[in-house]
Formats: C-alpha cells, structure tokens, sequence
C-alpha cells in the first residue's frame, strides 16, 4: 500500500511523541511525566506558531514516522528570504530501511518548492545521507575550550550588567539587529528570548550603552568534579555583538573568572576567534607533527539545500549588480529533484543580467545541485570547486589556463560570495 504523508492533528502527538522517544533516546522521553511535558510542548508551539508544522507519514492507516516543518526569514547577502527548515525526522524502530525518512524528505522538499521557496535548510544525523539528496555542508562550527587566562584583561566592563527579564525586548532587538547585518541567520521572534529567561538555567550578560543593548553573551556554569564542588567549566551558549568595543569588555570579564573557572567553552562559526586569545590551546594536550597545537574541535552545522535554482540565481544578481560582459551556462545535476535537472544561460552586459534557458553558451560549468548551494551560499569558492575536480567545463573553444581562470574569477565576482553563513538557530 502506498505511503500516505499529511499534517499531524493535535490528538496525533502523542503518537509521535511515542516514535520521538524510541528514535532519540537522548531526548530522555521515558517517564509519562516527560512524554507528558514533551506533547505539551510541541502542541503549544504548533498552535501559536504559523511557521512551524508537524507532518507525519502513515502506512496503512499507521503512523510510522514524522517531522517538524519550518518557515524561517534568512539574511541572504543582506537580503531576507524565506528558508525552509525541517527537524526532529523520526522513524519507528519497526519500519526503518523502508524509505520512510527519504520520502518524508522528498515530500518536504516538494512542499516548499511548490510555495517559491529557494532555499532549504537542517542540521543532519547523517551527513552522508542528507547529501545523498543534495544537501550540502554549511560552515563549520567550531568548540574552544579555553583557559579563562587566555582572554586579555583589558581593566574595562562598566557597561556589563545582568539581563533581566525586563530587557527582552531591548536583546530581542540587539539581536535582530544582528541578524540584518549578518548573511545567513535567521529572524527570532521575541518569544524565544521569554522563554529562555523563564526556563532559569542560563544567564544573559549585556553590554549596555546610551539605554541600547549592542552585545551580549548568554551563558551558564556547569560543575566537573564531584570530589571538587568549586571546580566548574563556563559554556557560552551565544556571544552577540554589534558594538566591536564590547570584545574588550567581555574579554575583561571571562580574564576575571580565572580563580574559579577550569576552562570557558564557546562553540561559534567563527573560526578567527583564534586571534582574540593568547593562549588558544585547548585541554586535550594534542601535538600534531610540526609542533601544532589542538585548539579547536571542528564540526559540521547547518547543511543547506537549493530548490530553486534560478530564481536563487536571480535573486543573486538583483543584489549585486554585475559587472563586465561575457556569457556562460550552468548545467546542473540534481539526482533528487528531477526538475532541477536544467541548463541556466546567464548572460551579464553592462551592469544586466538575464537568466534563460535554452541553447547553451560557448562556456558551459557542470554542476552538483548540492556543490551549487555551497557556492552560492558563499561556503566555498568556484574555484576551489574547480580545483577540487567537482565542477565540468565545457568550452566550444580552446581556452588556455589563464583564460579559464579569468573567467572563473569574473563569475565567482558576479556570482558567489566571499563571507560564510552563519545561523545561530537550532531546530
């Protein structure tokens, strides 16, 4: 019998929540009381929130797995889109290797590509599955555990204070703030800021100036010895800032902690954070050959998926305005949705652009549906793609090294994007 895939009715999550807790055992939904709470919670969010649905897919009648469907508003190189985002894919035990998960997928994808949405987004269980259906990797996301000692003690934090939760609205809007000037995150919405005070197991440290919150850094401390009550490690959990001086004075603040705290933990995208520490080492003592120091564990994040290409491609080009004249098609793969198996001539003249499809140009790039999103995403640059092997050329003329390069380099200006996404919002 054919699967069947639709919305989850509000007397239904209980059974998903059943299927959540055999599928994600970390999750810890055990005890009624847990399970209790859990449908508690995914029901409140799914009545107050328009932008996040469940959909489950049945066998005969019999749910037999589910998901969270999201709708998001991301900066896209200072323009805001809609994104796609799914999470929290479970599948019974009972009925796993059936494709149930690869058609709860494609369904999802489907879904929003027939609403216009461009772009799609998740965090993975398995990398390898997920790129299976063209997803690609994000940026990186990388763990610093670092001595308090380590950060500079600049004798600067006047404008440190604790957040209360009377400033909501006043970190809702530092945050958005953010947002608007960084490609890749995502708008939040006041009510995660409530939530996080309410829930009482983290604090928020502002940085104040002229009644205008301009950073902050949320975080909590965490007990790693039971023989030892006053040794702790400090987690920062996010480090917003819009106002570069307040490095300074959280970096004063963390120095402080040096008597009490073991090791600060901080997990961020931002790779250059090296350089605000003297001392990056972290505690594993690791030594590669040529004396190089562990500083950092390396992890996948955010992997993201194109589900339009060209309107994506248009939307690129209404952002920035090209420059210098030539033509060039792309020939893109995708194995997953068949209808994006397309050629895209592109054809930039004097600061225009057109985006059509049709015969192919004299200069023609091969490419995977899930390298394109890494590339348009500013992940990584074609020409590293091209060096990489993981682009085709394609040249009705003979074209020298130089030449190719040249024109790589123009497309690479016209097209990608040299700063990496971040996204700072779990789901």
């Amino acid at each position: 019998m054919k699967k069947v895939i639709r919305k989850l009715e509000q007397k239904e999550i209980k059974l998903f929540t059943e299927i959540v807790s055999t599928a994600y055992p970390g999750i810890k939904l055990t005890t009624k009381q847990e399970k209790d709470s859990f449908i508690k919670r995914i029901g409140k969010i799914l009545k107050e929130s328009k932008n996040v649905q469940c959909f489950g897919i049945f066998d005969d009648k019999e749910l037999i797995g589910g998901a969270l469907y999201y709708k998001f508003r991301m900066n896209n190189r200072g323009e805001i889109i809609d994104m796609a985002g799914i999470g929290l894919v479970a599948i019974s035990l009972l009925h796993k290797k059936e494709h149930a998960a690869k058609d709860l997928l494609s369904h999802f994808l489907n879904h929003f590509k027939d609403k216009k949405f461009r772009i799609a987004s998740l965090y993975a269980f398995n990398p390898e599955f997920y790129r299976k259906m063209g997803f690609c990797f994000g940026t990186r996301f990388y763990r610093y555990q670092i001595k308090p000692a380590s950060f500079t003690d600049y004798s600067m934090k006047s404008h440190l204070r604790y957040a209360t939760f009377e400033d909501v609205r006043k970190i809702h809007e530092c945050y958005e703030e953010f947002h608007r000037n960084n490609h890749g995150t995502c708008s939040k919405h006041k009510k995660s800021f409530e939530a996080s005070f309410k829930s009482g197991e983290i604090k928020y440290l502002v940085y104040e100036e002229n009644a205008k919150i301009k950073a902050y850094m949320i975080f909590s401390q965490k007990d790693i010895s039971k023989e030892n009550f006053l040794r702790q490690v400090l987690e920062i959990q996010r480090l917003i800032i819009n106002e570069p001086r307040a490095y300074k004075e959280f970096s004063t603040f963390l120095h402080s902690q040096k008597d009490q705290i073991d090791r600060i933990i901080i997990d961020s995208h931002d790779f250059d954070f090296i350089h605000l520490l003297n001392d990056p080492r972290d505690a594993s003592e690791n030594i590669l050959p040529v004396v190089a120091h562990q500083f950092a564990t390396d992890n996948t994040a955010m992997m993201y998926r194109i589900l339009e290409p060209k309107m994506f491609i248009e939307d690129i080009l209404k952002i920035k305005k090209p420059e210098g004249r030539f033509d060039f098609t792309l020939k893109i793969k995708d194995t997953f949705i068949k209808k994006n198996n397309i050629s895209l001539n592109i054809h930039i003249s004097k600061n225009k652009s057109v985006v059509s499809m049709g015969k192919l140009s004299d200069f023609v790039i091969g490419i995977d549906i899930l390298n394109l999103a890494s590339w348009l995403m500013g992940v990584i640059d074609l020409r590293k793609l091209y060096s990489y092997g993981l682009i085709e050329l394609d040249s009705k003329e003979k074209r020298k090294t130089k030449e190719i390069e040249s024109m790589l380099a123009d497309i690479q200006e016209t097209i990608g994007f040299d700063t990496h996404p971040i996204c700072l919002t779990p789901f």
